[in-house]
Parts: C-alpha cells; sequence; structure tokens
C-alpha cells in the first residue's frame, strides 16, 4: 500500500493564521489537501444523506482557504460536487445541538472528510480528492444560537484504498446560512 507523506510545510505556513482557526497536517495530493491558512471558518445546521441514502440532520464546521466560503456555497449550492472551481475544505460533523468531545467511528453520528478540487480556469472539470475520517475526534466546547461554534479536533483520514494522514487543529466558526440548503458530503468509508 503506497502511502503518502504528511506536508510538514502545513504547519508552519499555518503559524500566520488565526489562532483560534488552525489545521495542521494534510497530504501531498493532486490536488493538495491542505489548509495552510485558514481564511473561512463557517458553522451550519446540514442534513447529510450517506450513501446508503440515509439523512441526518447534524451540525457541521467547515475549515477552507477559500476566502468567504459562506458566499461561495450561496452562490453554488452543489459546490462540493463540483470539480471546475477551485476549493479545499475541511468538514467536521457532529450532533445537532450537542457540546462534548465525540469520536468518530465509521457509520456513527460524527463524519469528516477533507475534500479538494483544483478548479479550472476554462470552465472545464478539474481534479478532485476526497478522503473520509476514518477515527479520532471531534470536540465542541461551545456554540450559541448565532451560530458560532468553539471547538478541536485530532482525525484520521482514509482513500477508498486505505491510504491515510492526519489532520488536527481548532476552530472558532461563523454562522452560515447556506450550509443550510447547500449539499454538503458525509463519506462513511
Amino acid at each position: 500500500m503506497r502511502r503518502f507523506a504528511l506536508i510538514a510545510l502545513a504547519a508552519a505556513a499555518t503559524a500566520c493564521s488565526d489562532p483560534n482557526n488552525q489545521v495542521y497536517g494534510g497530504l501531498n495530493s493532486s490536488p493538495p489537501l491542505v489548509v495552510r491558512k485558514v481564511n473561512s471558518t463557517i458553522f451550519g445546521t446540514v442534513t447529510t444523506t450517506n450513501q446508503a441514502g440515509k439523512e441526518t440532520t447534524q451540525d457541521a464546521v467547515i475549515l477552507s482557504e477559500s476566502d468567504n466560503l459562506c458566499g461561495l456555497l450561496q452562490q453554488n449550492p452543489d459546490l462540493f460536487k463540483r470539480t471546475d472551481l477551485a476549493y479545499n475544505a475541511l468538514i467536521l460533523m457532529f450532533p445537532h445541538n450537542r457540546l462534548g468531545s465525540f469520536n468518530l467511528v465509521i457509520g456513527g453520528d460524527v463524519a469528516a472528510t477533507f475534500m479538494a478540487s483544483s478548479g479550472s480556469s476554462d470552465g472545464s472539470s478539474g481534479s478532485g480528492i476526497a478522503f473520509f475520517g476514518g477515527n479520532g475526534y471531534i470536540s465542541v466546547g461551545d456554540f450559541d444560537p448565532g451560530g458560532n461554534a468553539k471547538g478541536n479536533f485530532d482525525l484520521i483520514f482514509f482513500d477508498s484504498a486505505q491510504d491515510s494522514f492526519e489532520a488536527y487543529g481548532n476552530f472558532q466558526s461563523d454562522p452560515c446560512a447556506a450550509m443550510t440548503t447547500a449539499y454538503i458530503p458525509r463519506f462513511d468509508g
């Protein structure tokens, strides 16, 4: 089984980011699965559908290098199905309206996805990549009715070939109403 190396530069590059929103670790892939500088951290309640067709209402936090990710989701609710637009996103999902530390177990009520798209300048399809969280935790220590969530995470991500990498960090989000109607993927492995 081939292994991808963790990107050591990701930790160094996040040093100039907002200390409330950090992602360490990632994957040297094409496109790269890293969030060197978190420019958007958004929170919302989402309805996801897994591969088996089961719908689940969950709270979600998305960390991304994209500026104004909420606005991008407002304009493109199908963003995470597309490869013609460039983005990277670390998506964390956990039980609705609950605080605590949640263990990620495949098929459970906690999920994570790390995905990216290279986009294209001519409107054609770019390349995309997605890894699902297979182990670890998401801890939510605070959220308010206004849609701000605060917490941390430490997760191992896998692809279908069982290649893996670790990503960990912390978040303090802003509300994003566009998440309610956007497609937010949930991969359970």
